[in-house]
């Protein structure tokens, strides 16, 4: 699953919500969706360089929630426009 802007505004509230202990279920995270507009924005919030190097250093289609946070601090390390 590619990150587009409909999906990580949700990956963002799950990773989010599940580290501070909050239980939150798909439903509300869709209705959460919903009631923002998020899944209405056409346009990508990240520039077209800054997603093709993000997913040169770590393939997004393989990364699982769990190593989000991993994911984020690595490339928070190593890696800068």
């Amino acid at each position: 699953m590619a990150l587009t802007a409909q999906v990580a505004p949700m990956l963002i509230l799950f990773c989010y919500c599940k580290y501070a202990g909050l239980q939150v279920t798909d439903d509300q995270l869709q209705k959460a969706a919903v009631q923002s507009g998020i899944l209405n924005i056409d346009e990508d919030f990240l520039t077209l360089e800054f997603r093709e190097e993000c997913e040169r250093i770590i393939d997004t289609d393989l990364l699982k929630p769990a190593d989000c946070k991993e994911a984020f601090l690595f490339l928070k390390r190593n890696f800068s426009l």
